[in-house]
C-alpha cells in the first residue's frame, strides 16, 4: 500500500491541493513527460506511486492516484468515465466519487485552469444528480475547448462506472477495461 504520509498528504485537504498543483498531462514508455491530453500510442497508464513521485498525469492517471488515497484512507471510492465517440478520437474524462454520510463527492481537482472552472469537491444529495452535473460540465467543458464538434449528439456520449484497472496499459486497452464496466444511461 502507498504510504501518503511520507508526502504529508494525510488529511483530503492537503490531498486535494496536491492534486490540484499536478501537472496535467502524462509521460511515455521512454519515461519523458508531455503536458496535455495523451495523444500517443506511447501512453501508458501509470500507477498511483508514479503519478505521486511524477507529479504529472492525465484524468485517468490522477483518478487511480485519488483511488489509492481515499482506499488507503478507508473511503469506498468509485470512478466514472464519460467520453464522446468521434471517428477518429474519444475526447473522455474520468472522475473519482466517494460518500460522505448521505452525500455523494466528486473530488474534482483538474477544472482548475478551464473556461469552465469546477475544481473543488462538490457534494450532492444523490448519485445520479451528481452524474448528470458530471456530463453537463463535461460537454461544457469540450465544447468551450473544441473537443467536441458543433453538431452534439447525444447518442455518442457514454458514462461508464469502472473498476480499477491494470496500471501499465495503453490508452485502446484503457477504453476496453472501461467499456467492460457498467454503462450509466442518463436522462437527455
Amino acid at each position: 500500500m502507498l504510504d501518503f504520509s511520507i508526502h504529508h498528504l494525510d488529511t483530503l485537504s492537503n490531498f486535494f491541493d496536491f492534486c490540484r498543483n499536478l501537472e496535467y498531462g502524462w509521460v511515455d514508455t521512454n519515461g519523458r513527460k508531455h503536458h496535455g491530453p495523451n495523444n500517443s500510442p506511447e501512453y501508458r497508464l501509470q500507477t498511483p506511486s508514479e503519478t505521486l513521485s511524477r507529479q504529472i498525469g492525465i484524468c485517468w492517471d490522477q483518478t487511480e492516484l485519488q483511488r489509492a488515497w481515499f482506499t488507503t484512507h478507508g473511503h469506498t471510492a468509485t470512478s466514472y468515465l464519460i467520453f464522446y465517440k468521434l471517428e477518429d478520437s474519444w475526447p473522455s474524462h474520468s472522475i473519482l466519487v466517494y460518500r460522505e454520510g448521505n452525500q455523494y463527492c466528486w473530488f474534482e481537482p483538474m477544472f482548475n485552469n478551464t473556461a469552465i472552472y469546477y475544481c473543488g469537491i462538490h457534494k450532492y444529495n444523490s448519485l445520479s444528480e451528481l452524474l448528470n452535473h458530471f456530463r453537463t460540465k463535461f460537454i461544457r467543458n469540450s465544447r468551450d475547448s473544441g473537443f467536441l464538434p458543433p453538431e452534439f449528439d447525444f447518442e455518442k456520449l457514454h458514462l461508464y462506472e469502472y473498476s480499477k484497472p491494470v496500471y501499465g496499459i495503453d490508452d485502446v486497452a484503457f477504453f476496453t477495461h472501461c467499456t467492460r464496466g457498467t454503462e450509466i444511461k442518463l436522462n437527455k
